[in-house]
């Protein structure tokens, strides 16, 4: 098993290198000057040079006055703004209209999900033309395993 996925998972990388169009490879080894400048491109990505300073307008670069502006700009978008009790009363009145559930839609919404739903559901998105999810797993492939008899217990565990 774990030699398929080692398999696998270098069949990815050389997918990966031929979509780059690099010619470097060589059995099992990367480029260092491709790695180099993948490390730079996301270094610059991920660094903040400059910020303006809210409060003089002027631009900042020192590690110093970034980190100062940072923390000012955080601590005033996290700061708690007070809020007007009529302005809460006006909102509050606007909601109040909205349509509400009933009993019998309450207690439907709170039952347990049943291994018959879970198997309905997945037969409406069976035809559907997509790639799998991160568990490498297909529409179709989940639908025959939610009707897996010896796994309805655990698939109910997962999704109840």
């Amino acid at each position: 098993m774990d030699q398929q996925i080692e398999s696998l998972q270098q069949e990815l990388v050389d997918i990966a290198a031929l979509k780059a169009g690099i010619r470097w490879r060589e059995h099992g080894e990367k480029s260092a000057g491709y790695l180099k400048r993948i490390h730079q491109v996301r270094t610059v990505e991920q660094s903040i040079n400059y910020l303006q300073d809210p409060t003089s307008g002027l631009t900042v670069s020192s590690r110093t006055q970034l980190m100062e502006v940072s923390q000012a700009f955080y601590q005033e978008l996290y700061s708690v703004d007070l809020v007007d009790e009529h302005d809460i009363d006006c909102y509050l009145q606007d909601i109040a209209d909205l349509p509400q559930l009933n009993e019998d839609d309450c207690r439907y919404l709170i039952s347990p999900i049943t291994i018959e739903e879970i198997i309905e559901q997945s037969k409406k998105v069976i035809r559907r033309q997509s790639s799998p999810g991160s568990d490498d797993l297909g529409y179709v492939f989940m639908h025959l395993i939610y009707q897996f008899s010896p796994l309805k217990d655990l698939i109910l565990k997962i999704y109840v």
